[in-house]
């Protein structure tokens, strides 16, 4: 029987050879990076871009919040405290 090969921690069966488009776009899925405690939000916590602020500098973003009235937010959060979600197993956009 053959070894299967040698994998490095960085390899992954669902890379792919397209660059990653990492900018955030009206309707993409957004993960935020760190709790905003005022809003009752936490870091990982999951939303959708609404609007697009200037050239990215920031963005409207749509938190559901089923726990808390209200139960939808819509925020204004720096782009540096958001994350872009990518499809699983498909490539991002291209840049």
């Amino acid at each position: 029987m053959t070894p299967p090969p040698p994998t490095s921690p960085d390899s992954s069966p669902h890379t792919s050879s397209e660059p990653v488009d990492r900018t955030i776009h009206e309707h993409d899925g957004v993960a935020l990076l760190r709790d905003l405690p005022h809003d009752g939000l936490i870091a990982g916590d999951i939303g959708v871009a609404v609007f697009v602020h200037g050239d990215g500098i920031a963005y409207e973003v749509e938190f559901s919040n089923p726990a808390r009235d209200p139960r939808f937010l819509v925020l204004t959060v720096e782009a540096g405290d958001l994350l872009k979600l990518q499809p699983r197993g498909r490539p991002g956009r291209a840049a």
